[in-house]
């Protein structure tokens, strides 16, 4: 211990300090004794650090020391810090500091102990309190109850840099009192009694380096001409929380270092052009809480450094003119006065003001130019006024705006308004009186929105970036809420318990893998109103022991209580809902109607049941704990706890396995033998998991304590032989499971009285003999329903058993002759079973032989190949969506082949070849329109994909493309009239693509490989063949009317939106003119671009929304299209034709 530097004792109880305690640690330079001791106090003997030379910081704070020895600190001549604080000291006679003439103590804290006998803290600095403290640097006598100070306290200590002496009762400052403290940096007196009679032109005379002065809260009425007089060099001024009703002018004069003035919460009422003359580098003034009601014109001239001002709660009807002189400015505060009007220009020369705060006042109208002058503006507060309307383009002039607060005012529209601020982040409009919501009033980039306390029934919010709602989010008003394709991850508790009117809220495809139940609470739902409805499918959840509620929020019965259940509302999707599963062996992604509440599991690692009373010592029986190396989970009620130690290559059970264990997973071991011992502690066990672990022997009565044992896996093991005694008692068995293993007899089956669920025994070399043939045969006749491979049971034979037949059947010797003709009626049902089963395999390979050879489509009914009735008399058979550099393949193979060569031929729309314009000023050609594009699909009766390397590098990297492709398949159920045609090495990195992934897979496209030997045949059979006299004539030029479900998916979608003309208008029940997105660049995170599709069966309803009508929109456009179509295919025609025949 000689060699301490550094002792800390700390809430230790002790009561003295002896004079022995430290006397072996003479190199201890830090000491820290805290013992926390309310109720007995430290007494310390004097001679206690006598021994401590090197002593440089000595802290005894919040010891309840009520007096110290004398002279105790005499010795400590090296003591730089000393800490007193929260102790119960009433005088500082007894701290003995008079004797350390030669001492080094630079830093003294003494402050009493917080609630604890406040009245005994000490009143009075007495004259030679300090005055052996010559090296005292900094003084802490704050949060006393002082009252006076005698003039001389601080004579002797010269070196003092910091007084602190806030928080005491002092009412007077004796002349002189800081004389001769030219080192002074900081003085501290706020919170006292101070008042301008005993603050005059001596009290700061000499301080020449002082720094930092704050007489804050306390009682100051006016400030003198020469007070600051000496104060060159200070730097912070804080004088606020005073009763300041006048400062005299040139009282700043000489503080032309000042960069910090708090003059808040005094009485000024007029700032003059005299009051702040020579603060030329003030940089933050502070005249909030006063009661301002004129600022003349040129009070900031001398000002111009200032970047901070704050003039809120004042009188102010205008806002003052005085601060166009502040050109380097960067935040105003106007807030909380009585401003009514701002007129163009107000803001003139403020070009780096970045925040401005106009709260609480009086303004009615926000009008273009009135921000016009703030170019950098990047945050406006304008809540609590009365603003009724903001004309459009008010802020169009602020392009770095980032955040604004309209919340509490009287707006009831804001289309226009906010849709070109692309870098606002951060918009408040709660609190108004908006009754209709769009989100196409807001910009794309938007990431905090709060529309609470209006009067919105329906809001759209689909396709956004949201990742998190909670009840201030969305308004109370809200009747139907569409919140899908988002990236919400987490609801707040009581989000829609206030949504008293909420019928509808959609959270499709989104981030939400864990919800509590009381984050999809609503409103209680009386008798007679209907039930909200939810949509939850989409969503990756994680079905865990706290998830089990999904299984019954649909069913009232499995509630409680009814007013719980009224409190819940109906998850319509709830067959469309997937689950992550925590441990799922077969698939980690399951339905949610698949499931059971045993399957909502969790993990755990050690769990304490409450009958068990010993788990805080070592060897305790009833605590479980999980493996080492083993995965354990349990269900919300403890009922299943899974224990996984599979998958190992363990040799020999492991230790400690829970005695409640109902799932145990020791498959994908190497056990070979199995002890009679190893499964005596399971006492519910239900499911064992054996298989797959080379087990080659089983001992007697290895399983008679499993008595509630269920399923018994031993598959895939090399066991010869189990006997009766192992399934004795073994009477809830319901599935065993013996295949691939190398049993040879079955003299278990006699313990298996009762009947069995699921059986396996195939692939196993059972013995022939006469006895065991019996029985195995007995037994398959016996669990015959049961038997899984009963068709993969096979025996080897060891012998004849000519008297088989009559041991086993009582004489009947002509059971074969007997039974000849069932064998061969089921010999010949097996023989048409598999051919129809290779029919039914290669049924599209039959279809194509009957097509090729005799032109037959009788046999393709229904299917994916064959066009409905309604597609018959299209203007187009197909249309050709290829890649720009794959040209030349479809000129060249498949229009010359489907066009020309085949018989009958067809007529295919090529975009590049038919329809793009050519302007001879602009070679170029121009890309379709999505409306020309919409229309060509449409009378066509197939769309046919080329999907290639090249497509997928060019045209499918391009986000606009891929919209466009999208909306073309959603429309009129396009994806019903898709063709395929795959390059060979493209497939893997298509079905890889989050996007083309759901044409591939999910909806009955036809795919054809390039390099399939019947790609010609496949392709024609695909399209149709149906011959053509007349082509168009049963098209008019209007549109067909559009689904409401698809016009509002068209109109909403901001995954997928296109360019939508200016003339745009809904005409639906919202009444919005969605935003132009002509020029609204798109950014989507990859996350967006795994996320489910948008076109999901919940993303609109009818009674909300209307169709959209494009009839008079398209008329002219159709019209051209079907005569420029019509012309130039006969001209490709006969032109391709011609060169062929050549």
């Amino acid at each position: 211990m000689h060699k301490l530097e550094e002792l800390s004792i700390n809430n230790c109880k002790i009561g003295q300090i002896k004079e022995s305690d430290f006397s072996d640690m003479n190199k201890i330079r830090k000491l820290k004794i805290r013992t926390l001791n309310i109720q007995q106090s430290l007494d310390v003997n004097p001679n206690a650090f006598e021994t401590l030379k090197h002593l440089q910081v000595l802290e005894l704070s919040a010891n309840n020391i009520r007096e110290l020895p004398d002279n105790f600190l005499c010795t400590l001549s090296g003591l730089k810090v000393l800490n007193l604080t929260e102790n119960r000291l009433k005088t500082l006679n007894n701290l003995s500091v008079n004797c350390m003439e030669s001492s080094e103590l630079e830093i003294f804290q003494f402050k009493p102990a917080t609630n604890l006998y406040a009245t005994q803290q000490f009143e009075n600095y007495w004259s030679h309190s300090f005055s052996g403290l010559t090296s005292l640097k900094i003084l802490n006598v704050s949060n006393n109850q002082l009252e006076m100070l005698t003039g001389d306290v601080f004579k002797n200590n010269k070196n003092l840099k910091e007084i602190h002496l806030q928080n005491n009762n002092l009412f007077d400052l004796p002349e002189g009192i800081f004389h001769g403290l030219e080192q002074l940096l900081i003085i501290d007196l706020s919170e006292n009694q101070l008042t301008s009679h005993h603050i005059n032109s001596s009290t700061f005379l000499g301080l020449i380096r002082l720094v930092v002065l704050d007489m804050g809260n306390n009682a100051l009425t006016r400030i003198d001409k020469d007070t600051f007089k000496d104060l060159s060099f200070l730097q912070i001024l804080d004088l606020s929380n005073n009763s300041i009703g006048h400062i005299e002018s040139g009282t700043f004069l000489p503080l032309f270092n000042l960069h910090t003035l708090n003059l808040a919460e005094n009485r000024l009422h007029i700032l003059n052009n005299e009051m702040f003359n020579g603060l030329h580098v003030l940089s933050k003034l502070t005249l909030s809480n006063n009661l301002i009601t004129a600022i003349e014109s040129q009070v900031f001239h001398n000002c111009s450094d200032l970047k901070d001002l704050s003039l809120a709660s004042n009188q102010l009807n205008e806002v003052p003119l005085a601060v166009q002189d502040l050109k380097l400015l960067k935040t105003l505060d106007l807030g909380e006065n009585q401003i009514a009007t701002i007129a163009n220009g107000t803001f003139k020369n403020l070009d780096n003001l970045t925040g401005l705060r106009l709260i609480d006042n009086h303004l009615v109208n926000i009008t273009v130019g009135m921000f016009a002058n703030l170019p950098n503006l990047n945050v406006l507060n304008l809540a609590k006024n009365r603003i009724r309307s903001i004309e459009r383009g008010a802020f169009d002039e602020n392009i770095r705006i980032e955040a604004i607060r309209l919340d509490k005012n009287f707006l009831s529209d804001i289309d226009g308004i906010f849709a070109t601020l692309t870098s606002l982040l951060w918009l408040n409009l709660s609190e108004n009186h908006l009754d209709w919501f769009d989100f196409a009033f807001i910009p794309e980039n938007l990431k905090w929105l709060d529309i609470h306390g209006n009067y919105i029934n329906v809001l759209d919010a689909s396709h956004n970036r949201i990742a998190e709602i909670g009840p201030m989010s969305i308004p109370n008003t809200i009747e139907v809420l569409f919140i899908n394709n988002n990236m919400i991850s987490t609801i707040a508790p009581n989000t829609f318990v206030n949504k008293v009117k909420l019928g509808r809220v959609d959270l499709y495809a989104n981030l939400l893998s864990k919800i509590q139940l009381n984050s999809l609470r609503v409103a209680p739902v009386l008798n007679d109103e209907h039930t909200p409805e939810f949509y939850l499918a989409g969503n990756p959840f994680e079905c865990d022991c706290s998830m089990d509620w999904l299984l019954y929020i649909n069913n009232s019965t499995s509630q409680s209580t009814t007013t719980i259940q009224q409190q819940l509302p109906q998850i319509i999707d709830i067959e469309n809902v997937e689950c992550l599963m925590p441990h799922s062996r077969s698939s980690p992604v399951r339905q949610l109607t698949t499931l059971k509440p045993s399957d909502f599991v969790c993990k755990y690692d050690r769990h304490c049941p409450t009958t068990c009373h010993c788990c805080d010592i070592d060897n305790c029986d009833c605590e479980m704990v999980c493996p080492t190396n083993c995965s354990c989970y349990h269900d919300s009620t403890w009922s299943t706890n899974i224990v996984d130690c599979g998958k190992q290559g363990l040799k020999q059970l492991p230790s400690n396995i829970p005695s409640d264990v109902t799932d145990l997973y020791l498959d994908g071991n190497n056990f070979v033998n199995i002890k009679s011992s190893d499964f005596s502690f399971a006492r519910n066990m239900k499911s064992l998991y054996l298989n797959s672990s080379n087990v080659e022997r089983i001992a007697n009565q290895t399983f008679t304590k499993l008595f509630t044992l269920e399923n018994l896996h031993l598959e895939n093991n090399k066991l010869e032989s189990l006997q009766s005694s192992d399934f004795l008692y073994l009477s809830s068995l319901k599935e065993l499971y013996l295949h691939n293993n190398h049993m040879t007899d079955i003299a278990f089956a006699d313990a298996l009285k009762h009947q069995m669920q699921h059986i396996t025994l195939g692939r196993n070399t059972w013995n022939c003999n006469c006895q065991n043939l019996e029985m195995l045969m007995a037994f398959i006749a016996q669990n015959k329903n049961s038997i899984l491979d009963y068709n993969e049971i096979i025996a080897t034979i060891t012998m004849k058993c000519n008297n088989f037949l009559h041991v086993g059947s009582g004489g009947s010797a002509t059971m074969p002759s007997e039974y000849l003709p069932i064998l061969a009626v089921v010999l010949v049902l097996i023989f048409l079973v598999v051919i129809l089963i290779i029919v039914f395999l290669f049924k599209d390979s039959v279809r194509m032989c009957l097509f090729s050879r005799y032109a037959s489509r009788n046999c393709n009914a229904a299917t994916k190949y064959n066009s409905t009735a309604e597609d018959t008399g299209k203007l187009y058979d197909g249309i050709i969506f290829h890649s720009s550099n794959d040209y030349s393949f479809v000129l060249d193979n498949l229009a010359t082949e489907l066009e020309q060569l085949g018989r009958p031929g067809l007529k295919l729309c090529i975009p590049q070849r038919d329809l793009q314009q050519q302007q001879p000023e602009q070679p170029e050609q121009q890309p379709l329109s999505h409306h020309q594009l919409v229309e060509l699909t449409r009378v066509s009766t197939k769309i046919v994909l080329v999907l290639t390397k090249n497509f997928l590098q060019n045209e499918w990297s391009r986000e606009e493309y891929r919209r466009k492709f999208h909306d073309l398949l959603r429309l009129n159920g396009n994806t019903n009239k898709l063709v395929i045609i795959e390059e060979n090495d493209v497939t893997t990195d298509a079905e890889f693509d989050a996007e083309l992934m759901p044409y591939l897979k999910l909806v009955p496209s036809v795919r054809i490989l390039t390099c399939d030997p019947y790609f010609w045949q496949k392709l024609r059979y695909a399209l149709p063949s149906n011959p053509r006299c007349f082509r168009g004539n049963q098209y008019t030029i209007d549109f067909p009317p559009m689904h409401p479900h698809e016009e509002y998916k068209h109109s909403s979608s901001l995954y997928y939106e296109d360019e939508i003309d200016g003339t745009y208008s809904s005409g639906g029940s919202m009444g919005t003119n969605p935003k132009s997105l002509l020029g609204r660049p798109t950014h989507r995170t990859n996350e967006m671009l795994l996320r489910p599709p948008s076109d999901h069966i919940y993303s609109s309803i009818g009674s909300e929304y209307h169709a959209y009508d494009y009839t008079d929109r398209f008329s002219m456009m159709q019209t051209a299209t079907n005569q420029l179509c019509h012309n130039k295919c006969k001209e490709a025609r006969i032109i391709t034709q011609t060169k062929y025949e050549v």
